[in-house]
């Protein structure tokens, strides 16, 4: 039985576009997944969204970095551009969800990034909690991220599903013992999930 449900919250909650951030950077735009992985694999990146370096202190980086003008002012809601809109239909089905169990939201995030999703989707309102990586100092997909927000929640890892986008977050989350389920397609491919677990 499925006592919690957690989920991913870019592409499963808010849908995500990374062309005008890349653009302005200079990474190759044209290739999403290349550029996810040059920005992923970054030091200065990696320490932002476990929550180490300021917004003042990451944008200084980011202007040296990649020879950029742009004042905070600016860079701001650039770095917020990549969060473009809630997905369709995720507030309803959470609705429902949120009815028979309690959902939380684990999300690799840097602060102005978790701050804005709050704002920009009414969706989050059914999260109990919304477990970041840059609260957590942890991020997926390392084991002590999951532990982490097993023991918030007080719910066995066997009786917790986790929902992502992405594989390898998926196979971190089932070898620290939770159920795992990639989704590409939400809602209707989450709604299965949800129905194959019996939480619809």
């Amino acid at each position: 039985m499925i006592r919690a449900l957690v989920l991913d919250v870019g592409e499963i909650i808010v849908r995500l576009d990374f062309k005008r951030l890349f653009t302005a950077l200079g990474l190759p735009a044209t290739n999403i997944p290349q550029a996810m992985d040059l920005l992923s694999h970054w030091d200065a990146y990696d320490t932002f969204e476990r929550g180490h370096l300021t917004s003042v202190a990451f944008f200084e980086i980011l202007r040296k970095k990649f020879s950029l003008i742009l004042p905070d002012a600016v860079l701001l809601p650039l770095w917020n551009s990549v969060l473009i809109g809630e997905i369709a239909g995720i507030d309803s089905l959470l609705t429902e969800v949120a009815a028979k169990v309690p959902v939380y939201g684990l999300t690799n995030a840097s602060l102005p990034h978790l701050e804005y999703v709050k704002k920009l989707c009414p969706a989050c309102r059914h999260f109990t909690q919304i477990f970041s990586s840059c609260e957590l100092g942890l991020r997926k997909p390392e084991a002590a991220i999951y532990e982490a927000v097993l023991r918030a929640i007080h719910v066995p890892a066997a009786e917790t599903l986790f929902i992502d986008d992405r594989q390898d977050n998926v196979t971190g989350a089932r070898l620290a013992g939770m159920k795992a389920e990639q989704c590409l397609n939400p809602p209707d491919e989450l709604k299965k999930h949800l129905e194959q677990y019996g939480i619809l």
